[in-house]
């Protein structure tokens, strides 16, 4: 992995269309359970940071959802 971090290089305004374009991608190849985990594990968004993004239909997987609880 680089040692320059992408903050070194990148504008505020580059990294936050970094990270739709991330959360745009997780949706188009990710459903479901698997998608939930990718948002919530590997981009570290909250309940309702997935849900301000439009993922309303992973309400089933968050906690008191009536999803799987982790």
């Amino acid at each position: 992995m680089c040692e320059k971090s992408v903050r070194d290089f990148a504008s505020p305004e580059r990294m936050a269309e970094i990270a739709n374009n991330a959360v745009d991608s997780f949706g188009e190849l990710l459903n479901g359970r698997s998608l939930y985990d990718a948002l919530s594990g590997s981009l570290k968004m909250s309940d309702d940071d997935i849900l301000a993004a439009g993922f309303t239909t992973l309400k089933e997987f968050m906690r008191g959802g009536g999803g799987d609880e982790a």
